[in-house]
């Protein structure tokens, strides 16, 4: 029996099928017919990868900074202050 295929694995592997159709040169028709894709199956992952953020992992560095303190004024006359480390 084949294991479940996780829905980040078929995005993940239609992401890289996209990415083939784009490097063929083909129109999505006549890359259907080569790779033996439902055209239906394959506008839906189209849409459905456009509509939906990346698959890479996103992640924040800490940047380390001289400032000790950020002034910020606004209309009006205020002023906040951030502190480092804020």
């Amino acid at each position: 029996m084949r294991p479940k295929v996780t829905r980040k694995e078929k995005h993940i592997e239609w992401e890289k099928r996209l990415l083939e159709f784009r490097k063929s040169g083909l129109n999505p028709v006549e890359f259907c017919r080569k790779t033996r894709i439902s055209i239906s199956v394959f506008r839906y992952w189209m849409r459905k990868i456009q509509d939906m953020p990346a698959t890479t992992d996103i992640s924040f560095v800490e940047v380390p900074t001289k400032v000790q303190s950020l002034p910020v004024h606004r209309a009006g006359g205020y002023e906040i202050t951030f502190q480092s480390g804020i």
